[in-house]
């Protein structure tokens, strides 16, 4: 079970990037925490199963997965708009420069012009950095190429 505590300070964490619902439960392990709703944790503990969605990584601090930008796309609060021209290079390349990161710094989700999320980005001193891992930036950008990315994401509205 988290303590109270450490429910806070995961909540604090997430609260700054998306709006979250009254009744997520975090799981933890030594190296990340899951989160989840208490129905389903009831039924995973019966089972002696692992439950939820990797949310967050517990390494020197606390930081957020991707999964973010899967989990709560609806309901972020600190996004950044980019082209798809500046999306392209910022998954090929991993970061790109931008005047938005002069302005803002901390997590922040990618989102194209056309309103679908793309990535978690870390922005700091003018540089917007991805936090997908090489191996998913390189399929995304292959969908995105394809257009494939696009009409997946518009079939889920």
């Amino acid at each position: 079970m988290v303590s109270l505590s450490r429910e806070s300070e995961y909540f604090k964490v997430l609260e700054d990037i998306a709006e979250l619902e009254e009744n997520v439960v975090f799981e933890e392990s030594k190296s990340s925490v899951r989160i989840t709703t208490a129905d389903f944790v009831d039924e995973a503990r019966k089972l002696g199963a692992v439950s939820g969605v990797r949310i967050l990584r517990k390494n020197k601090a606390i930081n957020p997965t991707s999964n973010v930008v899967f989990l709560f796309h609806r309901r972020v609060k600190k996004k950044v708009v980019l082209s798809w021209e500046e999306i392209k290079r910022l998954l090929r390349f991993g970061e790109i420069e931008h005047e938005i990161a002069r302005e803002k710094q901390g997590y922040y989700v990618v989102f194209s012009e056309d309103n679908l999320p793309i990535s978690l980005c870390f922005l700091k001193n003018g540089k917007i950095v991805c936090m997908m891992p090489k191996e998913y930036r390189e399929h995304v950008l292959s969908a995105i190429e394809s257009d494939a990315y696009e009409s997946l994401l518009r079939n889920e509205e």
